[in-house]
């Protein structure tokens, strides 16, 4: 008979690798400008980093968006851009 944890429990893996990605996403954020990026501010999609955050936080990263492209381009290889809103 089928378990419905055991078919749940793929599920949950897949949320541990998001909260992870994420993780390593702000991390490389903080060692190239300094400030500490919200998980909850940060998601991954279709090969796309998106950034929602405010105009002053938005502009310093913007100036330093493509030291973070090469960086995070190195863990993800395929990291298409970096978007801000």
């Amino acid at each position: 008979m089928f378990n419905i944890s055991q078919f749940l429990e793929r599920f949950k893996h897949l949320e541990t690798n998001e909260t992870g990605m994420r993780s390593a996403i702000s991390d490389a954020i903080h060692q190239i400008v300094g400030v500490n990026v919200p998980l909850e501010a940060i998601s991954y999609k279709n090969s796309v980093i998106s950034l929602k955050i405010d105009g002053a936080l938005k502009s310093e990263l913007y100036i330093k968006k493509q030291k973070m492209f090469d960086m995070l381009k190195k863990t993800l290889p395929h990291l298409k851009d970096i978007r801000f809103s």
